[in-house]
């Protein structure tokens, strides 16, 4: 037995890693590289933060290469490697298994065990080791993630249940894969494991044996909750890919700060039908704390502005003036004043009556100049028909928004885009003008009232054509929400975007992203 350190940090990174095929070709899944790094170097960077003695690192696949890449780099701390060399046939507790029996248990104060898929930003390593005396598993409490560990808790605090087969109902977080063991609970670990390897279980992950410490051993294991730090398992391509737009997030935190006007999209971006979307509140709430300004822009034309700022404020109920919200119907209106003509259109008459009150328009059902198309929820075939026969007559047709569907709490609901693609099949003519989002020209507008570089605004939205693309061409910081209508498979098949915008999760998430990295 080899005496060491009190404090010791196991990487357990002896996988094949074939979903990354081909880059696993050459080179094992810990040294895959993410934002031109590999993973270890993530981990080790961490760990090397904190006063952790010791690093093992469990290998297997093309060892060799990792050993070598230590050899290679300036290490902080003392690092060794272990050798599963039954890597093919065995899973991670087993690779554990290998490295406790190179420690004398009675020596350690404290085990660290991290997988070797994920990387984590320093800020997780310090807050698992500083937090020290007690057991821990550090967890994501922002979302639920189908192929991760997950954990359930007692209502004191302490774990009752780790498993991936846990529902979103039961689940009170994600675990990291990242874990802390005292010297009492590490006895309590090896037995569990030892236990399993007696009766011939080699290919199982090391959480069935935290499982089986905590459910037949009585361990007493806490949590960590680093909701909000940056981490990602990479399991596959689409996972390397969210775990660097998660660190292009992490390494914009000096334009996230300096920016002093967040914008916010709402339908899908803060707000679901008549609910906020979780994390929503708190997200505001903390910009107003911080004296960031806070604005909302939203395309949807089927009311006015006062009745957007009573939804927003009986939904989200915060603390924001009228002057907060803009709309598309303000675009449209400052377009429409400017000339005198008659307008046909197809809104809801209290989307009619805010144009006519704050901007002059004149409403006709007869021989209009121009027909504006909108979100409108009172629409009828009639309205539609005579919208068609009026622009085959020759009136203007302008698009008040592009937005071809909304989101709702149960799906999505045809939007003015919809409306106006029927109108384009019949009549055979497009839009002469397309109002709201993506136009550049609102951002460039409350960047002017706030007077400040329009590279300080950052804006917040879920969608590419509209949201985003509206921030990118304005020059302000975009940052996408994957709550409404963009899936991260949107972003992941267009490598051109990574470059160009941040990802922000959703709103629970940057609360917290920003909570740790601002405050």
């Amino acid at each position: 037995m080899v005496n060491i350190a009190k404090n010791v940090a196991i990487i357990l990174a002896a996988g094949i890693g074939s979903r990354l095929r081909p880059e696993t070709y050459e080179k094992p899944k810990c040294l895959v590289n993410v934002m031109g790094q590999p993973i270890l170097e993530y981990q080790l960077h961490a760990l090397e933060s904190t006063p952790i003695d010791e690093i093992i690192i469990v290998t297997g696949y093309m060892s060799q290469k990792v050993a070598k890449f230590i050899r290679n780099r300036k290490n902080r701390k003392f690092v060794r490697i272990v050798e599963n060399q039954r890597y093919f046939e065995t899973n991670n507790m087993y690779s554990l298994s290998l490295a406790l029996d190179t420690l004398s248990l009675k020596d350690v104060e404290s085990v660290y065990v991290i997988n070797g898929d994920i990387i984590i930003e320093d800020k997780i390593a310090k807050l698992m080791v500083n937090e020290g005396g007690f057991s821990a598993i550090a967890v994501d409490t922002s979302q639920y993630f189908e192929e991760s560990m997950k954990v359930v808790l007692r209502e004191d605090g302490t774990v009752a249940d780790i498993s991936k087969n846990i529902s979103p109902q039961e689940y009170s977080g994600v675990s990291i894969d990242f874990y802390r063991f005292t010297r009492e609970d590490l006895g309590l670990l090896k037995d569990s494991i030892d236990q399993y390897l007696r009766e011939g279980f080699e290919n199982l992950w090391t959480e069935s044996a935290i499982q089986r410490m905590i459910k037949e051993r009585n361990a007493k294991i806490w949590t960590v909750d680093i909701t909000g730090l940056i981490w990602w398992e990479i399991d596959n391509k689409i996972d390397k890919s969210r775990a660097e737009y998660r660190y292009k997030l992490l390494k914009s935190i000096d334009a996230l700060k300096n920016a002093k006007v967040y914008a916010f999209d709402l339908d899908g971006t803060l707000i679901l039908g008549k609910k906020p979307i979780k994390g929503a509140i708190e997200l505001v709430n903390f910009l107003i704390s911080i004296g960031k300004k806070v604005y909302f822009i939203t395309n949807n034309s089927s009311m006015p502005n006062e009745k957007h700022y009573e939804r927003l404020i009986d939904i989200l109920k915060i603390d924001v003036t009228p002057e907060a919200i803009f709309s598309s119907l303000d675009y449209i209106g400052n377009i429409l004043s400017d000339h005198k003509c008659k307008v046909y259109a197809l809104l809801p008459q209290s989307s009619k009556d805010y144009l006519s009150r704050e901007y002059g328009i004149q409403f006709t059902e007869n021989d209009p100049d121009v027909v504006i198309v909108g979100f409108d929820t009172e629409l009828t075939y009639e309205k539609l028909q005579k919208a068609c026969q009026y622009i085959q007559n020759g009136a203007k047709y302008y698009l008040i928004h592009p937005d071809i569907r909304c989101p709702i709490e149960n799906g999505f609901i045809p939007d003015a885009g919809s409306i106006g693609k029927i109108i384009e099949l019949v009549t055979g003519k497009s839009p002469e003008l397309i109002g709201g989002k993506p136009n550049p020209a609102i951002l460039k507008e409350l960047a002017k009232i706030e007077e400040v570089p329009i590279e300080q605004v950052c804006y917040i939205g879920d969608r590419l054509d509209t949201d985003i693309k509206m921030a990118m061409e304005s020059g302000a910081i975009p940052i996408l929400f994957l709550t409404g209508e963009t899936e991260f498979e949107d972003i992941y098949y267009d490598g051109e975007l990574k470059s160009k915008i941040l990802l922000g999760e959703h709103p629970m998430f940057l609360k917290k992203f920003l909570e740790w990295h601002l405050s």
